[in-house]
């Protein structure tokens, strides 16, 4: 459960990082994450969730350099990040992702809520005439209609 903590953290530094990187490039969002090691003074292990500790890549699949700068009540849909399926369990060892939004909040969700949650941002994403994206990072399938 720490170590959730720890990656939701992470997140969080990240978004706010985004939100730099829009401030200096016109309100465009960087092209990956890896560009705010450089521009932004992140750190490297800023990037890898505590489970992967040692880890070289990051361990965040990242939604969000098609966006830019958004209405907040627009803002706090989308899903900027999320970590990978199966990094964190929690009491009852049902297992969660943290997932940071364009407002940079970071919330963490069941498999199952998370589902709905990447839905509804691909249904904002369609709505905003941007492509919808795939669920990365996924060890097996849920379904969200549960």
């Amino acid at each position: 459960m720490i170590r959730g903590i720890y990656c939701a953290s992470h997140l969080n530094g990240i978004g706010k990082a985004c939100h730099m990187y829009m401030i200096d490039y016109e309100g465009k969002m960087p092209p990956n994450l890896e560009i705010l090691i450089e521009t932004e003074d992140l750190n490297k292990k800023d990037l890898v969730c505590p489970v992967h500790e040692g880890q070289s890549k990051s361990s965040y699949v990242y939604r969000g350099a098609d966006l830019t700068e958004m209405d907040d009540s627009v803002g706090s849909k989308l899903v900027v990040a999320y970590e990978q399926e199966g990094n964190h369990t929690g009491r009852d060892d049902v297992g969660y992702r943290n997932v940071l939004f364009m407002d940079t909040l970071v919330k963490h969700f069941s498999e199952v809520e998370f589902q709905k949650i990447i839905a509804k941002d691909n249904k904002i994403r369609r709505e905003m005439g941007l492509k919808e994206k795939p669920v990365e990072g996924q060890k097996k399938s849920v379904n969200a209609d549960n």
